[in-house]
């Protein structure tokens, strides 16, 4: 798998029109977030979208945010908000885990290290939907957990490089409202 993701700035001010108080300024990038096979080259996913900067403001009231707008073209677009949170360390954060398994909206999701229902998932049946043989350094872990990927690259370079992370800025979002598609994508009720 060859992952890349670009960002360009929006190069001016976004003035986002108000309507209980003035107008804002918005700042931001837009970004492409594109992974191809590493075996074959062939396109798994692209996502064209923005990460803003919004002020605090005051009607409504609330503090200052970010959002990441995003689209991904068969058929999902979504938009999160959330906030910066800024974190000091002096080695390898924690990373907790996260699964694939889809759950209903509305729902709890899965137990970590809850089996994926799906057997495209399991790495040890053979598939039409993924490229064989598999990528090297693709792991059975990875897909159960993919940010296990993450954790073993941080491992990894602070352990042969003697580096020590020092600070960590995160930009934690949530949908809140779902995820929209377009019409000839539906959700089984």
């Amino acid at each position: 798998m060859h992952e890349t993701i670009e960002f360009t700035p929006i190069g001016s001010p976004v003035f986002n029109r108000g309507s209980a108080q003035e107008d804002v300024t918005i700042f931001g990038v837009t970004y492409l977030h594109r992974v191809t096979d590493g075996v074959n080259g062939g396109a798994l996913h692209i996502e064209p979208g923005m990460w803003l900067r919004i002020p605090a403001t005051t009607a409504p009231k609330a503090d200052e945010s970010i959002a990441r707008l995003g689209a991904i073209p068969h058929g999902n677009f979504f938009c999160t908000v959330g906030f910066v949170q800024d974190a000091v360390f002096d080695k390898v954060p924690e990373i907790p885990s996260a699964n694939t398994i889809p759950f209903a909206f509305g729902g709890q999701p899965p137990a970590p290290g809850s089996k994926n229902p799906f057997c495209e998932y399991d790495l040890s049946i053979p598939s039409e939907f993924r490229t064989s043989p598999i990528s090297a350094g693709i792991t059975q872990a990875m897909i159960d957990d993919p940010n296990q990927a993450l954790r073993d690259a941080l491992n990894h370079q602070v352990n042969e490089q003697s580096q020590t992370l020092k600070r960590i800025t995160r930009l934690i979002t949530s949908t809140a409202g779902g995820i929209a598609n377009i019409p000839f994508i539906t959700t089984a009720s």
